[in-house]
């Protein structure tokens, strides 16, 4: 079954059935944030202590690399975002989290995860896919930048997120393909001269 990205409850209970009580607790387990465009959730140097799932709106996950921002990967509707390395450590996070777009956002705390084991009955489920979720787009990425092109990880980039390009800046997109604006620029002339511009 496929979870419903209208909010992190129902995407839970799309893979876990929950009591009546538990989805009530759940729930309230859950804050609700909002962050402006160019707001951030997470500075480097900061300790991530929470789970971030996007009810609307585009989030990036970037680095500084001598002050030049590497764009790691964008969150979008129905997908949960963080630093899970600082989350689960408490290290400083090397990670940068600001809002592309105007976001809503539904937060869940590292402690309140913790809680869930004990009191949801499918609690440790629930955290293995969190984790499992975050793990794969992570995994994905990492894969995509070493046996893709900068042309195929677009295309990749445009069909997991059609509405992307319409959101997000072109020099934020470029530096999530590893390439100068100007290579992205001749990317989609290409794509467009073969009439499969996605944008």
């Amino acid at each position: 079954m496929t979870p419903s990205p209208v909010n992190p409850i129902g995407y839970i209970e799309a893979l876990a059935p929950l009591s009546p009580d538990e989805r009530a607790w759940l729930a309230e387990q859950f804050a609700r944030v909002e962050l402006a465009k160019g707001e951030h959730l997470l500075r480097e140097g900061d300790r991530c202590t929470e789970i971030a799932f996007i009810l609307e709106g585009v989030l990036r996950v970037y680095l500084l690399d001598d002050g030049d921002e590497q764009t790691a990967y964008f969150g979008t509707d129905g997908q949960f975002v963080t630093d899970y390395e600082s989350v689960l450590t408490g290290a400083p996070s090397a990670m940068n989290i600001d809002a592309i777009t105007d976001c809503r956002l539904s937060v869940l705390s590292h402690e309140s995860l913790m809680e869930t084991y004990a009191r949801v009955e499918a609690g440790e489920r629930i955290g293995r896919f969190i984790a499992e979720r975050l793990f794969l787009a992570a995994h994905q990425r990492l894969t995509s930048f070493y046996l893709d092109s900068a042309e195929e990880r677009y295309l990749k980039l445009m069909a997991a997120h059609p509405n992307l390009i319409q959101q997000v800046p072109q020099h934020r997109i470029a530096s999530y393909l590893g390439v100068r604006p100007q290579s992205l620029s001749r990317i989609r002339a290409r794509m467009a001269g073969r009439g499969s511009s996605p944008g």
